[in-house]
């Protein structure tokens, strides 16, 4: 009242006219209209994701045995210090199901240390084929991805300056180009190949590349798999071969010099040949990100009968509401995708911003809901109202939700 009062204390000078003015000019700024996204709700293969069994071989529907949902990680490494038996174990704790080996490994000894952590090991054809054709191969850990597109995406590039904000995950060499795969390729089973390393010893400042934070991760992972990709591979684990190309991947324990001296400086003795070494801060970036993405892969093995399954029939509406003083949305702007998935009577939501600003989602279902809950987070379920069909949900930048309900 006394910001009101102080609009009007001139009232036995004001005529009529002038105090209706001044009264709209106290008025609290109309908030901008929610926007309809019709858009961001994904409809790609609606009867169910193409992808494959552990063998490689392309299936179209789910099969809760043979189906399989892919978590690789890239230029893994045998660890020798744990036993050839055991040489992809820590892979296998962090929750990855398969590995796609450096190639400068004995193909034997990546099969037998794949067949022993219990993972599977995703060969090229060529490869594939020469492990087929050797007796003394183990083939029970051989994957052929020769039924499979992969798709790189690396939008992580550095900041030109530390106060710009992060550039969004959605660009020409983010999911776009998964995006156009998918739809270039509707039978085949597309893996999205995700960014888990960081250039900081490049040689050319522009084309240096940055850990993604956790947050951009999380969003880069469930946005992939709402745009179809049936499989994810992170790239990649950190060794001394990545360290020799100015390069540091992720893994738990990571040293700051691998103590390694390349080749060519070995007849001179010199250290200075050593592989890159990176900052403690820069290590401890990458053992959080081997984290986030060991907990990325048991949500996403846990969600994946859903995942491959086909979506739901009740598409839903939703509506967007900025939180920030930012430009309004464009036309053809989506920054917050979604997939609704049916799978055992249940119905799941994927949900994920992928830019830096932060949003509010209106969800309108078609039918009631009997109960919602989440998936992952402790947080209380955002209040149904509508008659149980609709609900309301802030985002973060680059934030994901993953809501269980009953229809």
């Amino acid at each position: 009242m006394r910001h009101l009062l102080e609009c009007i204390t001139p009232l036995p000078v004001l005529p009529a006219l002038g105090l209706l003015a001044l009264l709209a000019g106290c008025a609290a700024p109309v908030p901008p209209p929610w926007r309809d996204s019709p858009e961001a709700v994904s409809r790609v293969h609606a009867a169910g994701l193409p992808h494959t069994d552990q063998l490689g071989r392309p299936r179209r529907q789910l099969d809760p045995v043979r189906s399989f949902f892919p978590l690789v990680l890239d230029n893994a490494m045998v660890e020798y210090g744990r036993g050839l038996r055991f040489g992809f174990a820590t892979a296998y704790e962090a929750g990855f199901n398969a590995i796609a080996p450096w190639n400068g490994q004995p193909l034997d000894a990546v099969l037998q240390a794949a067949a022993g952590s219990r993972l599977l090991a995703v060969l090229p054809p060529a490869q594939a084929a020469a492990a087929r054709a050797d007796e003394t191969a183990d083939t029970e850990a051989l994957f052929d991805a020769r039924a499979v597109r992969l798709v790189r995406i690396e939008p992580f590039r550095e900041q030109p300056q530390p106060r710009d904000p992060p550039q969004p995950l959605d660009g020409d060499t983010g999911l776009a180009l998964l995006r156009k795969a998918v739809a270039q390729t509707p039978e085949t089973p597309v893996w999205a190949v995700l960014q888990a390393y960081a250039t900081p010893g490049g040689a050319v400042a522009g084309d240096r590349r940055r850990l993604p934070s956790s947050a951009e991760a999380r969003a880069l992972a469930y946005g992939a798999v709402i745009e179809g990709a049936s499989g994810l591979v992170w790239f990649g684990e950190d060794s001394y071969a990545v360290r020799s190309l100015g390069a540091l991947g992720i893994g738990p324990a990571l040293p700051l010099d691998y103590g390694v001296i390349l080749p060519e400086n070995q007849a001179s003795g010199s250290a200075s040949g050593s592989v890159f070494k990176p900052d403690p801060a820069q290590v401890g970036q990458a053992r959080a990100l081997w984290q986030t993405v060991a907990r990325l892969n048991r949500e996403i093995e846990r969600l994946s009968p859903a995942l491959l399954g086909g979506i739901s029939g009740l598409p839903p509406r939703a509506e967007l509401l900025p939180l920030d003083d930012g430009p309004p949305l464009t036309p053809d702007e989506t920054p917050i995708r979604l997939r609704l998935l049916h799978y055992d009577g249940h119905l799941t939501l994927l949900a994920v911003n992928l830019s830096p600003r932060p949003w509010r989602l209106r969800l309108t279902l078609l039918a009631g809901i009997k109960r919602l809950e989440r998936w992952f987070d402790p947080a209380p379920p955002p209040a149904l109202n509508l008659a149980n069909r609709q609900f309301e949900e802030d985002f973060q930048p680059f934030g994901v939700r993953i809501y269980r309900f009953t229809p």
